[in-house]
């Protein structure tokens, strides 16, 4: 079995060596499995911000042949103060222009107290299946 470890200098910003990587692929038979680490992007509101990270988690699965289609899950970590029902529609709005409804992802928020810098306000991170010979999806 193979594993790819995805980007680990990434960790080269911190004072210290930090003991992750942006991702991690897996190869199964017929599928690859990517596991991505949280992202956050620049950006001066919660909309740029949204938009700038799944845009960098789809540039990341194309490098593995996949796309937005093959996300299975996504955690999503919004900080405190950005908290509000008009917050949570952006996200959803800029959420539906990358994922369509015959292959949304299973999905959690949480509200975070902060995140890791006070500029970001959102932080996701996903796994997605990719299978060799593409998808045969079913709503239940």
């Amino acid at each position: 079995m193979r594993k790819e470890i995805i980007n680990p200098e990434t960790g080269d910003w911190a004072e210290h060596e930090v003991a992750y990587a942006e991702g991690v692929a897996v190869q199964l038979p017929g599928a690859k499995r990517v596991f991505l680490s949280g992202i956050v992007a620049e950006g001066e509101t919660i909309e740029a911000q949204t938009r700038s990270t799944l845009e960098y988690i789809e540039g990341l699965l194309s490098e593995y042949g996949g796309g937005m289609e093959d996300v299975v899950r996504v955690r999503v970590f919004i900080s405190r103060p950005q908290m509000d029902e008009e917050t949570l529609e952006t996200v959803h709005d800029v959420r539906n222009e990358f994922f369509l409804r015959e292959h949304l992802p299973a999905s959690t928020l949480v509200e975070v107290e902060d995140l890791v810098d006070d500029d970001y306000m959102i932080e996701i991170d996903a796994d997605a299946v990719i299978p060799e010979e593409g998808w045969e999806t079913e709503q239940v």
